[in-house]
């Protein structure tokens, strides 16, 4: 999970927010063996640069896609729509920030 503290720590460096970010693991493409890559899209209630709501997020997903009978050689967490804390719309249904 350092890999999801990291794109955090880039995030709020760049004073940057995000809701969405795409996961993936993948065996190693030149062995012998069975190959197997998985990715999933996975999505936060509201963009921030937090690292809990995404290490929640991404445990289940990693159960989902993780398959013991595979040597992993890559894996990787690729943050998508960055945008401006100061430039988010908001859910028409949330309550007014003040």
């Amino acid at each position: 999970m350092a890999i999801i503290s990291k794109a955090c720590e880039k995030l709020r460096s760049q004073n940057k927010v995000c809701k969405e970010g795409i996961v993936f693991i993948s065996a190693n493409p030149f062995s012998n063996q069975r190959q197997y890559s998985q990715s999933y899209r996975v999505s936060i209630a509201e963009p921030g640069s937090d690292t809990r709501p995404w290490l929640s997020q991404l445990s289940a997903v990693l159960d989902s896609i993780y398959r013991e009978d595979h040597r992993y050689k890559k894996a990787g967490f690729i943050l998508v729509e960055l945008s401006d804390p100061n430039n988010i719309q908001n859910d028409l249904l949330s309550a007014p920030q003040s």
